[in-house]
């Protein structure tokens, strides 16, 4: 059972100590921690459990678990790249640790700030774990009219009532009754079978690639995601994987700030990021697993939740807030399947790049400058991060592709900003420069949860047996503050 008592009489007097700061001391690099979810979960001002996750389309996948589509459209959602994401879209999630995640993502670096330095979902993780690339042109507005005429045109049926399409969004529903089971597919022939071929893959690769993209109704798909199905034989030359990210990045700032009720994006992504990167947090496989493409596939089998803080936030919250860089998985591919180490160096290579992620009108930056011991390599304090534009890029605009001109010219031109830093071998820890904890230690924020209201339960949930680390950790953080203070001081003088 996963349940330890916190009877430590050491634990039991720093939880008394007014002095323990939960970070950031330096507030130069974390601007909004006031209105961060950490800040109020410390104050003890949200009270919810879980957020609600808003991910894949049930009555989707319900029915193509029921009626599985043709061979003829399984190979078209293969050779559109979405192969993977078909596969793994029915993973269950754990609304409990993804929340603890939330509570960790900042959005003034889109990283997660754990006690150790910073990590982030990269490309290379969308690649690894649902298998899509980030080569390719970036996902932008399209300048055809989201309406009837386009579901039509591309679809070959015309919703038949205005509750269907509603500001630039499709009725899943209407989609699943008239695709779903694919009725009119089998029941075709010659000339027609070819063209109902091509309407019914364009229909499940909207509900496949929309499931990548949920709107908050949780029942409604956005028809511009149309014409870039249009000619199906383009559809992997666009950089889904960017699009992708950029999305859950987007959902994961707004969910980081305030009293916010609910995440969406990608919630296999994030869950399969976090059990590849933090094994002890990670349920076990009954059985000894196959390496598979993607990463995701590993993790649809049956699995042993023991000793685990499965669907609670509160132990998750207290894992985080103790765990160690022993305990975190740098670089969790490098024993990946044969077909998934297939793709050409260069766009590995590529995958290093700090540049910005684009899906419509939205723009998230991706710095990997701050995670660079995902890559392999040594960890610097970075000084050309966050960008200039990090937050200027949110929400609609008229004439977008004018105004992110240059944004698109930054990520064409990612090649030139390729990793290129000392490497660290994977077995000497920390896999960083000198200054690099020191500072990292000033301007993080270290707890979630107050210590002192560790032992409000009988028992907790809690600690991967570390349970001594957590106090060194709790004096080190008194004396991180004790010499800021002093510093403080003599520098007034």
């Amino acid at each position: 059972m996963y349940d330890v008592k916190l009877d430590v009489s050491m634990m039991e007097y720093m939880a008394q100590q007014e002095s323990i700061h939960p970070g950031p001391i330096d507030r130069c690099l974390l601007t909004r921690q006031d209105e961060h979810r950490s800040q109020l979960v410390w104050d003890g001002k949200i009270t919810r459990g879980h957020l609600r996750l808003r991910s894949n389309f049930k009555s989707y996948w319900d029915k193509v678990a029921r009626f599985p589509p043709p061979s003829a459209v399984i190979e078209g959602i293969r050779n559109a790249g979405f192969f993977g994401v078909y596969h793994t879209a029915t993973m269950k999630h754990d609304a409990g640790l993804i929340t603890a995640f939330v509570d960790r993502w900042r959005p003034e670096t889109h990283t997660f700030h754990l006690r150790f330095g910073e990590a982030t979902v990269t490309v290379e993780d969308v690649y690894y774990i649902l298998g899509l690339h980030s080569t390719g042109r970036p996902v932008i507005l399209a300048g055809e009219v989201a309406n009837t005429a386009l579901v039509h045109e591309l679809l070959g049926v015309a919703p038949d009532s205005e509750t269907v399409i509603a500001k630039g969004l499709l009725h899943i529903p209407w989609l699943v009754d008239h695709f779903g089971t694919c009725d009119r597919l089998k029941e075709a022939t010659g000339d027609v079978y070819e063209i109902e071929l091509l309407y019914h893959i364009r229909a499940h690769l909207l509900l496949i690639i929309g499931s990548l993209f949920p709107n908050s109704s949780g029942n409604r798909i956005p028809i511009r995601l149309l014409p870039y199905l249009r000619d199906l034989d383009e559809v992997r030359t666009y950089s889904w994987g960017s699009a992708c990210l950029a999305f859950l990045y987007s959902r994961l700032c707004s969910a980081s700030i305030g009293d916010v009720a609910e995440l969406s994006g990608s919630m296999t992504l994030l869950q399969v990021w976090i059990y590849e990167h933090c094994t002890g947090l990670a349920p076990r496989q009954r059985d000894h697993h196959i390496m598979q493409h993607p990463r995701a596939l590993r993790w649809m089998v049956p699995l042993n939740a023991v000793d685990v803080p499965t669907h609670s936030v509160r132990g998750a919250r207290y894992e985080l807030d103790f765990m160690n860089e022993a305990s975190f998985k740098w670089r969790p591919y490098l024993d990946s399947a044969p077909d998934a180490m297939m793709i050409p160096d260069h766009d590995l290579a590529l995958m290093t790049a700090p540049c910005p992620l684009i899906y419509m009108e939205t723009v998230e930056w991706c710095y990997t400058d701050r995670v660079t011991r995902q890559f392999g390599f040594l960890q610097t304090i970075t000084t050309t991060s966050p960008h200039p534009g990090h937050c200027s890029f949110h929400g609609r605009r008229k004439h977008w592709h004018f105004t992110l001109e240059r944004v698109i010219d930054i990520w064409e031109s990612r090649e030139e900003h390729i990793m290129a830093a000392p490497k660290y071998h994977p077995i000497v820890l920390p896999a960083c420069v000198d200054q690099y904890l020191s500072w990292y230690n000033r301007v993080t924020r270290r707890l979630i949860i107050k210590p002192r209201i560790w032992r409000q339960e009988e028992s907790f949930q809690g600690s991967q047996g570390h349970l001594p680390m957590a106090v060194s950790f709790l004096l080190f953080n008194f004396h991180i503050v004790l010499h800021y203070t002093f510093y403080c001081h003599y520098m007034r003088s």
